[in-house]
């Protein structure tokens, strides 16, 4: 049975130390104009990138074109590698800015490709996934395919049409090609409202309330019916999310604490409703993703849900690993030139890494 891209995600630096030569800035761990290979040392390597960058034999993006742009003409050129030569030759005029202190910048960008891989405990091996494959309209997406490693899987596509109001999305309409299931959200200011899915026979409603005067929702109410069984029996869900958050200076979510009730009932059952039996606190880094989701059980062992680890390139995310359990989960992705939000990025990097199951904020990014 195929799935949907968010539940199979779900499924699933240490920066170099100082080099010989040259003049280094790694005392004061800060980066340096003329760095270009970004290991906070300038010397002939560094000179030798920028001259094969000029030339066209390497590209230089994002920090490493900045902090090889010393004579500050927007481009790297045999100019720039000339103010490299003079400042490793101690001359004292005519090195620009080279030596000076860089500041890193970070440019978060729209997901283009993401690729996820499985490793189970005592194996060895890790076994591809999935492959998805994202494009955009109006910067929101409008296509999603997801192609599975496991031939018999085939692969999905997900498609997404939306109104907008002062540049903001207004409503979105998603639909897939797998199942006949519609599902339509609700934005105020570009916040999602309401949630509605609709199709294989059943449907689910979400209902967010916003208490904190920002992006994150605090409260959620959710009513779910599924498809009648073969007696025309129909199985009921309601559930009552509270999400405590709290953000940094910036914005970004530092740490939610999730509790709530539910009932499960049919056409045969009352309905009852019950505490969850647990809380969840996820945790997130400086840069709003999250690295570690635990719980506290009213009945059974505290536990730990999941844990994030992640590697970046100039302060890009490039691969995180998600372990829950014996199973970790392995993303590797790649971006497309088009800027976002920090606080979209984060909640587009979590809705991928972390998914729907454990993100009470899986559908903010889009």
């Amino acid at each position: 049975m195929k799935k949907t891209i968010s539940a199979l995600l779900a499924a699933a630096v240490v920066l170099p130390t100082l080099a010989v030569g040259g003049f280094s800035a790694a005392a004061e761990e800060a980066y340096r104009y003329g760095d270009a290979n970004l290991d906070r040392v300038i010397n002939v390597e560094d000179a030798t990138l920028m001259q094969r960058a000029s030339v066209g034999l390497e590209t230089l993006s994002g920090n490493r074109a900045k902090i090889s742009d010393v004579n500050g003409d927007g481009r790297v050129s045999i100019l720039d590698v000339t103010c490299v030569q003079k400042y490793l030759a101690e001359q004292t005029a005519g090195c620009e800015k080279t030596g000076e202190p860089y500041t890193m910048t970070t440019e978060h960008r729209l997901l283009k490709t993401v690729k996820s891989y499985q490793t189970i405990s005592g194996f060895k091996e890790r076994e591809p996934i999935a492959t998805v494959t994202l494009t955009y309209k109006n910067v929101y997406p409008n296509v999603i395919d997801c192609t599975y490693a496991d031939e018999d899987m085939g692969s999905t596509t997900t498609f997404f049409q939306y109104t907008f109001e002062e540049g903001l999305p207004k409503t979105c309409t998603m639909t897939n090609d797998y199942t006949d299931e519609v599902t339509t959200m609700t934005y105020r200011n570009g916040s999602l409202y309401d949630f509605h899915r609709e199709g294989n026979g059943g449907f689910c409603d979400t209902y967010y309330q916003y208490a904190n005067g920002n992006d994150y929702f605090t409260s959620l109410f959710r009513v779910e019916d599924a498809a009648p069984d073969p007696s025309g029996n129909i199985a009921h869900m309601e559930e009552t999310d509270s999400v405590q958050v709290t953000l940094d200076e910036n914005g970004l979510l530092q740490k939610t604490v999730n509790s709530g009730y539910y009932a499960n009932w049919d056409d045969h059952n009352p309905k009852r409703w019950l505490r969850f039996n647990g809380t969840y606190t996820a945790v997130y880094d400086s840069d709003g993703i999250a690295k570690l989701m635990t719980a506290v059980y009213r009945n059974g062992p505290d536990s730990t849900v999941f844990s994030v680890e992640v590697t970046r390139q100039d302060g890009v995310i490039t691969e995180a690993t998600v372990t829950s359990g014996a199973i970790s989960t392995t993303y590797e992705f790649e971006y497309t030139d088009i800027e976002i939000s920090p606080q979209r990025y984060s909640n587009m990097m979590n809705y991928f890494i972390i998914g729907s199951s454990s993100n009470f904020y899986n559908n903010n990014w889009f």
